[in-house]
C-alpha cells in the first residue's frame, strides 16, 4: 500500500513539475509575445508562431501592452493592406487592430476598449458595406464581451479569459511553440519571423493563407470571393431565401447607422482626430454587387455616411471628419485579372477582389497622412455633402463604362450568380483569413 501511495505521490509530483515547467517555458521564451511584450533575448529573438492575432482576444491583450495612440481599424482588408509602419503616421506608436468579417458595433466596442488603454490621438477608421448589414451573423460577440470586461477587470486574473491563457501557456501547441522558438532564435540558419508567420508585430497581415498558394490562380480566387459574397452572409443572410440587406435588424434591434454615429460623437467628445475610409477593392465587386441589386443600398450607405458625419460635427460645434472614397473605378481598382486559360497566380495590387497589397494601402494612406504625394484618377475623393450626389452618379456612370470594356467579366459574374449550381458551392475563402 505505502509502495502504491509513494507511486501516485511521485507521479503527481512529475505531472505538477511539468506543468510548472511548462508554464516557465511559456513565460521565459513567450512565444507569442503575451507576458514579456517586446522584451527578447538570445533564446527567443525568433518566434515562428507569433504573432499569434487570429482572435480579437489576442490583438486586445497585446493593444494593451503597446498602449498605442494611433489605431488603424477595420475588416481583414484594412487589416492586410494598411502598414503602422506608414512614415506618414505622427502619433505612434500605430497598431493594426481589424479583425476580418467585423461589424461595424464590434469597431464602436473595440475603439472605446483602446481609449480606455490610452487616450487616442488618431484612428484610421475603414469602412465597408458589409460591416453595416445588420443581418450579417455576428462572430466576434463573445470575444467582445470579454474584451470588454477587461475595463473592470485585469486580464491576468480574469477567469473570462482563462481559456485564452491555457490554449497560448499550457497546451501543447504553446509548449511545441515555445520550444520552435527556441530552436530557431539559436539556429543560425533560421528563416526570418516574417517568412513564417502571416501577422506583424503591429498587428497588420502580411499575407494570407489561401492567396498566398502557389498553386492557387488568382482568378480562382476571384470566384471563390465573388461567389462567397453574393452567396454568403456579407450582404444577406444564409438561408434558403436571401433575406435583404438592412441596416436595423427588428429581432435584436440592432441599428447600424445608430452604431456608426456613435463612433462619430466619441471621437469628437474625445478630441480623436478621426480620417474615415471606404477601401478600394476591385471592381468586379463592386459589379457583383451590381448584379445581386444592391448598387442603390450601397449609394444610400455612402450618403448616410456622410450626412451623419456633417450632423454630429454641427452637433459638437466642430469641422466635420475627412471622408475618403477609394472605391469605384479607377487605374488601380480596374487592373485586369489574368484569366484561368492564361494561367497565373499573381496580378499587381490584389490578392483577390476585396483584398488589396500593400502597396496600394501605400497610396490610401499617402493620400490621407501626406499632402506631399497625391494620385489622381479620382483615387480618393474625399466626400461632402456638396459632392456626394455628383460622384454616385460619375461612379455609376463608370460602372457601365467597366462593364461594356469588360464583357467577359460581366458575362462570368452573371453566370455565377444565376446559376443554381453555383448556390450549392459557397466556399468560404476567410477560413484562409482566420
Amino acid at each position: 500500500m505505502t509502495n502504491a501511495k509513494d507511486y501516485i505521490k511521485l507521479l503527481l509530483s512529475a505531472l505538477f513539475s511539468i506543468i510548472i515547467l511548462t508554464i516557465i517555458i511559456g513565460i521565459v521564451i513567450d512565444p507569442y509575445r503575451i507576458f514579456r511584450g517586446n522584451n527578447t533575448s538570445r533564446i527567443n529573438i525568433e518566434r515562428p508562431d507569433m504573432p499569434d492575432f487570429s482572435s480579437i482576444t489576442a490583438k486586445a491583450i497585446y493593444l494593451s501592452e503597446l498602449k498605442p495612440r494611433s489605431l488603424i481599424i477595420g475588416s481583414s482588408r484594412s487589416e492586410v493592406g494598411l502598414s503602422p509602419s506608414h512614415p506618414s503616421f505622427k502619433d505612434k506608436p500605430v497598431f493594426n487592430f481589424s479583425y476580418p468579417r467585423i461589424h461595424i458595433h464590434d469597431i464602436r466596442k473595440m475603439i472605446e476598449y483602446a481609449q480606455k488603454i490610452e487616450p487616442l490621438q488618431e484612428v484610421i477608421l475603414t469602412l465597408d458595406f458589409m460591416m453595416f448589414n445588420a443581418n450579417m451573423n455576428h462572430e466576434n460577440d463573445k470575444e467582445l464581451e470579454t474584451i470588454e470586461q477587461y475595463q473592470k477587470n485585469n486580464f491576468m486574473y480574469y477567469w473570462g479569459i482563462k481559456d485564452f491563457y491555457i490554449k497560448h501557456l499550457l497546451s501543447w501547441k504553446a509548449l511545441k511553440s515555445a520550444l520552435k522558438s527556441g530552436y530557431y532564435s539559436l539556429s543560425p540558419s533560421s528563416p526570418s519571423i516574417e517568412e513564417k508567420s502571416p501577422f506583424l508585430i503591429d498587428g497588420r497581415r502580411w499575407k494570407l493563407a489561401g492567396n498566398s498558394n502557389d498553386k492557387i490562380k488568382i482568378r480562382a480566387m476571384f470566384l471563390a470571393y465573388e461567389i462567397y459574397y453574393m452567396f454568403g452572409d456579407m450582404w444577406y443572410k444564409k438561408g434558403d431565401k436571401f433575406t435583404d440587406y438592412s441596416f436595423y435588424d427588428k429581432k435584436t434591434e440592432l441599428d447600424t447607422l445608430k452604431e456608426y454615429r456613435a463612433i462619430l460623437r466619441f471621437a469628437h467628445r474625445n478630441n480623436i482626430k478621426l480620417d474615415i475610409v471606404i477601401l478600394p477593392s476591385h471592381a468586379r465587386l463592386w459589379n457583383s454587387l451590381y448584379t445581386v441589386g444592391l448598387w442603390s443600398k450601397w449609394s444610400e450607405w455612402k450618403k448616410s455616411l456622410v450626412s451623419l458625419n456633417e450632423e454630429e460635427a454641427t452637433r459638437a460645434n466642430l469641422q466635420a471628419y475627412n471622408i475618403y472614397d477609394f472605391s469605384g473605378f479607377n487605374n488601380i481598382t480596374t487592373t485586369k485579372v489574368p484569366s484561368l486559360k492564361d494561367g497565373g497566380n499573381f496580378m499587381p495590387y490584389y490578392y483577390d477582389p476585396s483584398h488589396f497589397k500593400k502597396e496600394v494601402g501605400d497610396k490610401v494612406l499617402d493620400t490621407i497622412l501626406s499632402t506631399d504625394k497625391l494620385y489622381t484618377d479620382n483615387f480618393g475623393v474625399k466626400l461632402t455633402s456638396k459632392n456626394i450626389d455628383e460622384h454616385i452618379s460619375s461612379t455609376k456612370t463608370k460602372l457601365h463604362q467597366w462593364r461594356e470594356n469588360n464583357p467577359d467579366d460581366v458575362t462570368e459574374i452573371d453566370f455565377i450568380f444565376n446559376d443554381t449550381f453555383s448556390k450549392n458551392l459557397v466556399y468560404d475563402p476567410f477560413l484562409d483569413v482566420k
